[in-house]
């Protein structure tokens, strides 16, 4: 988050707001690590975790209904919307 934060985006993360995307089937003990660092170490005030395919649904539009297909290596999931 140092990395991404300072060097490439060039930004103080306590002035702005962090959206995180994760898989169906994280593990909350993954969100909770993730949300810990960034209000203990960088100060954030928020933070939001959103479905992957989700998100990808709204990046085309789609807000009211819809279906995102999301194969890759070891899983294949249909997530409604």
């Amino acid at each position: 988050f140092h990395a991404i934060a300072f060097n490439e985006l060039r930004i103080d993360p306590s002035e702005h707001v962090f959206l995180l995307c994760d898989a169906v089937f994280s593990p909350l003990q993954q969100r909770n690590k993730m949300a810990n660092l960034l209000f203990e170490k960088f100060s954030c005030e928020h933070i939001n975790f959103m479905n992957q395919s989700v998100l990808s649904l709204y990046s085309i539009g789609v807000t009211s209904n819809g279906v995102a297909l999301d194969c890759g290596d070891s899983i294949c999931q249909a997530v409604p919307l």
